[in-house]
């Protein structure tokens, strides 16, 4: 560099320093003016660029410092933060992969590779990417707990617990840490600590929506309606457009039965990106309740589970009355049942035909003023499968009762809804011939099953929710965790007797043993979290 573009460049940095960003970026011009190949000038012009707001800038600084040098781990690092900022996660991470090859040790390009891991939601990449950050600075509290955060979102909760511990031992003031142990002490059934690690999280810092989010939660789970409440629009509050806390209210007050508040709330699920895409099935305009639709095509889409869908196929017969034309979209385990209600059911990947109008299967109590038609049955089972299951089963000599222990493990709450087979065996000494209702079944409780002359197997033949309507249609009772099979037993009229966890869902509400969406189910609820023992007691009791 010659001694004129030193001195430019010297002046240019004086001026940077002292945040003169108009004379700054001049001076560097002018530094690349008297010396075309100053890396340094166009680095700096990056920064520049950068702090002014225009990452697009920076990347072309950058572009053309690498095209005079390619060998700069810090110029690619910075290009690396620049791309994934202007959301070129692929390039981004290409970059900072480039500049770790030319440099293992290039601090920044570790932290830009781990937060872009983390922007693309490959988790378990970015924990490892944390590893690695921490891994070089043993003393990063933040790095720590970032890779907690990662191994929570891949479910290795002792692992992210352990970390966000040492973080808090190298930074017992990090609220971030704080809030990352609170949410992890919660999903490992530890509630009241969780919430406790929440509040000394918004105690160092009372603007963390997220913190106020995930302190709604707990004490949602706690059953502390107010406080959840107050804790929900806390983050709403410091987020607008936080819609998924606003949803989460929305289930507050449902479980508490204020229907009214908590129906319109409900509807802020579209707001959120899942389910917007959802939103675009078609783009015909969603019927809320409020337009005409009689002599209209309505099409009706399922959402979320299969339990949803059959519980919410009450309203159909509402919507023909008022002159529609159906047309239900659901999906294809329950096609031998959801024929019954529409005018028209599609089969999975069958276009749409021509529609007035479109709504989902959720929106449904609140186009209908939040009414709940209580009346059952509104199903019948396939006539063909139950004169199978009649045959099947030979005469009747006792009370015949169906089984149902566990869920779909994919279920977000499965791991409080569900319970092991083994923990509900006593219920067989009662005077009564038991079937179990599973058409697949865990590992460990197979062997149970293969092992029980008390309970009578039949999953070979359920093949579909035709076939469990039939052999439900064939039965007195029927048992079960809070699963599909418990809508279609109540919707198909027959007496339910659900068991419930003490996290439980909204539509249960948080109290009582009745439920006015099934006038044939009887609710057997947890006292505390896990007490599943209590609640099998109480079905013994009430089955003598």
């Amino acid at each position: 560099m010659s001694e004129a573009a030193r001195a430019l460049f010297q002046e240019a940095v004086q001026a940077h320093q002292a945040g003169d960003l108009t004379a700054a970026e001049r001076l560097y011009r002018q530094t690349i003016a008297a010396d075309p190949k100053s890396l340094s000038a166009r680095g700096n012009l990056a920064v520049v660029a950068f702090q002014r707001g225009d990452p697009a800038a920076g990347v072309a600084w950058l572009d053309q410092s690498l095209a005079l040098e390619p060998n700069q781990p810090g110029a690619l690092a910075n290009r690396a933060n620049a791309r994934a900022h202007l959301g070129q996660l692929d390039l981004a991470l290409a970059d900072a992969d480039a500049a770790l090859a030319f440099d293992p040790a290039q601090l920044e390009a570790l932290n830009h590779r781990a937060v872009i891991l983390e922007r693309m939601e490959r988790w378990s990449e970015a924990a490892d990417a944390y590893g690695a950050v921490l891994a070089a600075q043993p003393g990063n509290a933040l790095a720590a707990c970032n890779q907690a955060a990662m191994l929570h979102r891949t479910k290795r909760l002792d692992e992210a617990l352990t970390l966000a511990d040492r973080a808090l031992a190298l930074d017992p003031a990090l609220a971030k840490a704080w809030c990352s142990r609170g949410a992890l002490q919660a999903e490992l059934g530890r509630n009241e600590e969780g919430a406790e690690d929440l509040r000394r999280s918004l105690e160092l810092d009372p603007s963390d929506a997220e913190a106020w989010y995930n302190l709604g939660s707990i004490l949602a789970r706690l059953r502390h309606t107010g406080a959840a409440l107050d804790a929900f629009d806390r983050a709403c509050a410091l987020r607008p457009g936080f819609h998924v806390a606003a949803w989460n209210k929305s289930l507050v007050l449902l479980a508490a039965g204020r229907f009214a508040e908590g129906w319109p709330l409900y509807e802020k699920r579209w707001d959120t990106a899942d389910y917007w895409n959802a939103l675009q099935i078609s783009p015909a305009p969603v019927w809320r309740g409020v337009e005409e639709i009689s002599g209209k095509t309505l099409l009706v889409h399922f959402e979320q589970g299969l339990g949803d869908t059959l519980q919410m196929m009450r309203y159909l017969p509402l919507l023909k009355a008022r002159g529609a034309r159906v047309i239900l979209a659901a999906q294809p385990q329950l096609a031998p049942l959801y024929g019954q209600l529409g005018e028209r059911a599609l089969k999975l990947g069958e276009p749409f035909p021509p529609h007035d109008l479109k709504t989902f299967t959720m929106c449904l109590p609140l186009a209908f003023g939040g009414l709940i038609p209580g009346e059952t049955p509104y199903l019948t089972a396939p006539s063909e499968a139950s004169a199978r299951w009649t045959d099947r089963l030979g005469p009747r000599t006792r009370r015949r009762i169906g089984l149902v222990w566990s869920g779909n493990p994919g279920h977000v709450n499965d791991h409080n809804r569900s319970l092991p087979l083994q923990t509900l065996l006593p219920v067989l000494d009662a005077d009564a011939d038991f079937h179990s209702l599973h058409a697949e079944y865990r590992p460990a409780d197979r062997a149970v099953v293969g092992a029980e002359p008390l309970l009578t197997d039949h999953a070979h033949y359920l093949t579909d929710f035709g076939e469990t309507a039939g052999l439900i249609d064939n039965l007195d009772l029927v048992i079960t965790v809070d699963t599909a099979v418990a809508h279609l037993a109540g919707a198909l009229g027959k007496p339910v007797w659900l068991m419930l966890p003490y996290v439980v869902d909204w539509r249960w509400r948080w109290e009582g043993e009745t439920t006015p969406w099934y006038p044939n189910m009887r609710l057997f609820r947890q006292p505390a979290v896990g007490e599943w023992p209590d609640v099998v007691r109480q079905v013994e009791a009430a089955l003598s």
